[in-house]
């Protein structure tokens, strides 16, 4: 390379970073406009020449900024650097000018006489909310825009950033959200079963008239003929019930745990102490019994206060595209402060890509071998915070983990001197680089570790999160600024006051039984065997982590999630879900499982675009609830105002279930406020019930002293945001874990016998025998399960790297979040498919070239669950020995069958029917699982035939097939 060249790479790489995406932009839009003209990108956007004139001491020739010519003698050479002004060379001709005119007018034409309105994305799944700026005209949502509510036009300062006064950025999925609006196969009317559910029904339109009384029908049958546990609905999680009629009707039953931290709550409870659930949420529940406790410190970590951490360790958390939109722009702003960021996961995420210092790959299920080794190195080389232990750790069951990591008392496999050598051939990581991060982390104050919730989502998951709080504990990185409860969420709710609506709702009653949020199947199949003695009370409500002494009879299934698909091990869901009575399921699309099972199917609404913005309360009947808060900064809130209406006949959860209790006779009692609204003043009674919220609001006295006199009603709704500095007087400083019990001079961990953090668990130590009988502080049945007391190793468990059936599956399949869609929402979204985004199993280069598979290939992926068919990427971002494929994909069944898919081999990619479901002896059954042994091979040429079905992303599968018949009625329901 010559000397001119060098110094010209360097100036290059010194032109402003703005400037270079200013350009960069300008270049991209034109190229746009170029390629639909037909004509090269390049001379449509070419800029002019300019010639300028360096020369240095030496007479070696070098390219500068300037645009002037230079009065030095020396070689010329042509400007490279973009210039800040594009024209066009040579001139457009005067057709090409008329396309262009031609489009411009078009775009204006379509953007005049639009509407503005604002909106939260509140899509489950993400952890967060989005402000988006919507426009519409003549009732259809004409396109989506980025937050302008503040800092409009200029990039915050870093001020604005610790203190939370910065635009919330939406993701691909709410910038997509118009494609799945007008999706071409949504469904916009009522809609009854004709024929047997599953794959081959068929489903016909009925009226709403037919449909709501059809449920109502079942709702009282149920209850009368099966008791008061008869009813689920959709994912009751944290001691609450999904079900909006159970405070007046009864019927139903509430769950614990979670499917998504179900691990971490074994950690959250026998370490820390929490009752019945996270320290951050506050809540004690048991059967029949909810309530709020404000002294339970929260471990939740406020996100600005990530910036008072010196070293960040994601393991593993793709915070990217996991979570939106604050957590990945704070850790954008730290890493811009020069905070140390480390990625220790199994795969190269964007979340590596984009933050990270270092990317450690490790292999899934084995972090307990890596983090065992860390605490070995910092107890030989004296590098734990024992004033921290001294004071928080409880002693005794500090010295038993102590010997079990360095050898001196034997675990599962033995007594081992746990150490980096140790730990690098199980887990992958080198034994030096365990030893310099071990040194690194405990030689840097505050560090902040988050344990992604999937850690916990394998068998004997809990460890990892328990080693978890062991390293924080020992490193004294817990309980202060900087540092975390390392399972725990970012954020922690609302802090500044938000106005709310006064419901005035009627019933008290709570669900007497309360079972494990993700056994409904087990529920529902081992009901018989209860019923006719096979089974003992004891070993059912083992099964199904049923609390107190009224066991589940699920008859009826209401459905506004797509667990049929969504949990694991979907052909047992499949049995289950034959043997129900009567299944509702509020759907989107012809194409969901939702429409292959449910007896009625309701059209669903888009609750943030077309009103009836979901909320929830202990009894899940709150439905709506426009002023929106959900967001993990905490610091605003937004009036969501109702922007089109829904096309067809869709309707929201409230409207259904207001019209379900009148014809229950509860209507007044549920809902005094909306039961005998007319549906053409529906809209108009919400806003005015919201109008009175946010006028009482408005009249308080430490709104008027924080943010002055607020604007009338109208006049808010125009730009609907309420923000609060994070300090002021109305918002604390970042919130961080345990932070009101330590500066109160309390014990967080005040529930444990200790009063101290418990490495050691007592009650765990007395053994799978008394586990099956008696509950964790009457909050949680895990039934027979083969906990250890403390954080320990083991190989040789199901659905881990090191399983029984490595052998016949050597492949560890994981699923992983990511930025085209929530769970399984957006997966038909045209805008997210196709050429966007690929759907397929990703292998390492080594796995597949041992296979004889190429990047793009059609693969079979099957273990003793299942199987599909599906494309294949090949990759170096994964670690050999494992598969990674994207959860959420629909089932999409293929002519082809077989004895583990007699409805149809997936062809969509819907993994979990790869997913084990039985935790037994090995786990808590409060969580789902997230990985399990598969083996990958190419098809043979007997089973193309089935893989190159064509399936597409906006076609009714024939196998989901409706029909419509003429309603003379339609059009007089359409309201408001």
């Amino acid at each position: 390379m010559s000397e001119s060249t060098k110094d010209e790479g360097i100036i290059k790489a010194n032109v402003s970073r703005r400037s270079l995406l200013k350009w960069s932009g300008a270049l991209a839009a034109a190229g746009i406009i170029g390629i639909g003209l037909g004509i090269g990108g390049d001379l449509l956007i070419r800029p002019s020449v300019t010639k300028i004139t360096t020369s240095t001491a030496s007479g070696r020739t070098a390219t500068t900024t300037t645009t002037a010519t230079s009065t030095a003698t020396g070689p010329t050479t042509t400007l490279t650097v973009p210039p800040t002004t594009l024209s066009y060379v040579p001139p457009l001709s005067p057709s090409t000018q008329t396309t262009v005119d031609n489009i411009v007018s078009q775009l204006i034409s379509i953007h005049q006489g639009e509407s503005v309105s604002y909106m939260v994305c509140a899509q489950d799944g993400c952890m967060d909310t989005c402000i988006m700026r919507v426009r519409s005209k003549n009732g259809i949502v004409t396109a989506l825009e980025p937050d302008d509510t503040i800092n409009n036009g200029i990039r915050e300062s870093f001020q604005d950033v610790q203190t939370g006064m910065y635009q919330q950025r939406g993701c691909s999925m709410g910038y997509a959200w118009r494609s799945e609006l007008y999706a071409p196969d949504r469904i916009l009317y009522p809609m009854k079963r004709v024929g047997p559910r599953g794959v081959g029904g068929s489903l016909t339109r009925i009226s709403w008239d037919e449909a709501l009384s059809t449920i109502a029908n079942a709702i009282s049958n149920t209850t009368s003929t099966y008791g008061p546990s008869s009813i689920y609905m959709k994912i009751n999680i944290w001691g609450f019930c999904g079900y909006a009629l159970e405070g007046v009707l009864g019927g139903a039953i509430a769950g614990w745990g979670s499917y998504s931290h179900g691990g971490c709550f074994a950690a959250w409870n026998h370490v820390l102490g929490g009752a019945g659930g996270a320290p951050w949420t506050g809540w004690y529940w048991t059967p029949g019994n909810h309530s709020w406790d404000p002294s339970i410190s929260g471990a939740g970590t406020g996100a600005t206060d990530l910036l008072n951490a010196k070293l960040i360790i994601l393991w593993p958390w793709n915070v990217v595209q996991a979570e939106w939109p604050n957590d990945p722009y704070v850790l954008l702003q730290a890493k811009e402060q020069g905070i140390p960021i480390i990625c220790i996961d199994p795969k190269y995420t964007t979340s590596a890509e984009v933050l990270a210092d270092q990317w450690i790959p490790i292999r899934p299920s084995t972090d307990i071998a890596m983090m065992l080794a860390v605490a070995n190195v910092w107890f030989k080389e004296n590098l734990y915070d024992q004033d921290f232990v001294n004071k928080w750790v409880e002693p005794t069951g500090f010295a038993a983990w102590q010997a079990y990591v360095l050898g001196q008392t034997a675990g599962p496999d033995g007594a081992i001197d746990r150490t980096p050598e140790w730990a690098a051939p199980i887990c992958g990581v080198p034994a030096a680089t365990i030893q310099a991060f071990a040194e690194l982390y405990a030689n840097t104050k505050p560090a902040h570790l988050r344990c992604g919730w999937t850690n916990g989502r394998y068998m004997w998951g809990e460890n990892v999160p328990r080693a978890a709080i062991y390293l924080q504990a020992m490193s004294g990185n817990m309980c202060c600024p900087g540092g975390s409860e390392p399972n725990n969420i970012i954020g922690g709710g609302m802090l500044g006051p938000a106005p709310s609506v006064n419901w005035q709702r009627g019933g008290t009653t709570l669900p007497q039984t309360m079972m494990s949020a993700v056994r409904w199947p087990a529920a529902v199949l081992q009901r018989s065997a209860y019923d006719n003695g096979t089974i003992t009370q004891d070993e059912y409500k083992s099964q199904t982590g049923t609390i107190g002494s009224v066991m589940p009879n699920i008859r009826l299934m209401i459905q506004d999630g797509n667990e049929m698909t969504q949990f694991c091990n979907c052909n047992n869901n499949f049995e289950a879900l034959q043997m129900l009575d009567t299944i509702v399921c509020f759907a989107w699309h012809s194409s969901q499982a939702l429409a292959y099972w449910g007896d009625i199917v309701l059209p669903a609404t888009l609750p943030f675009f077309e009103g009836d913005v979901p909320s929830g309360d202990t009894l899940g009947n709150l439905i709506i609830d426009r002023f929106n808060s959900n967001s993990q900064l905490g610091n605003w809130w937004l009036y969501n105002d109702k922007i089109v209406q829904a096309p067809g006949e869709a309707e929201g959860v409230e409207w259904v279930f207001t019209h379900l209790a009148n014809l229950l006779g509860v209507g007044q009692q549920w809902n005094p406020l909306l039961y005998n609204v007319p549906d053409d003043q529906w809209d108009a009674q919400l806003d005015s019930m919201h109008q009175a919220a946010y006028e009482v609001w408005a009249a308080q006295p430490g709104v008027v002293s924080q943010l002055g006199t607020m604007p009338s009603w109208t006049d808010f709704k125009k730009m609907p945001v309420v923000r609060y500095p994070i300090g002021s007087s109305l918002v604390p400083a970042p919130y961080y874990s345990f932070k009101g019990d330590i500066e109160a001079g309390k014990s967080p961990f005040r529930n444990n016998a200790s009063g101290k953090i418990e490495f050691y668990s007592n009650f765990l130590a007395q053994g799978a025998d008394y586990l099956a009988a008696n509950d964790f502080l009457g909050v949680a049945f895990y039934g027979p399960w083969n906990a250890a007391p403390m954080a320990e190793w083991q190989a040789g468990i199901p659905g881990t790297f090191f399983a029984p059936d490595s052998g016949e599956y050597p492949l560890l399949l994981i699923s992983s979040h990511q930025w085209f869609r929530q769970h399984s929402t957006n997966f038909n979204n045209p805008a997210l498919r196709n050429n966007v985004y690929r759907h397929a199993i990703w292998l390492s280069a080594a796995d597949a070239t041992a296979r004889g598979i190429v990047d793009g290939d059609t693969v079979r992926v099957y273990n003793s669950y299942g199987e599909m068919y599906v494309p294949v990427y090949v990759t170096s971002r994964v670690t050999p020995g494992v598969a990674v494929m994207y959860e959420g994909g629909y089932y999409v069944p293929s002519s082809a069958t077989s004895d583990l898919m007699p409805s149809g081999i997936d062809l969509g990619g819907c993994m979990n029917f790869l997913m084990l479901s039985e935790p037994w002896p090995y786990s808590p059954i409060g969580t789902t699982f997230s990985a399990n042994n598969v083996q990958v091979e190419l098809l043979e040429s007997s089973q193309n035939a089935a893989s190159e079905e064509t399936v597409t992303t906006t076609t009714t599968p024939s196998s989901a097939s409706t029909t419509t018949s003429t309603d003379t009625n339609e059009g007089q329901r359409r309201r408001r």
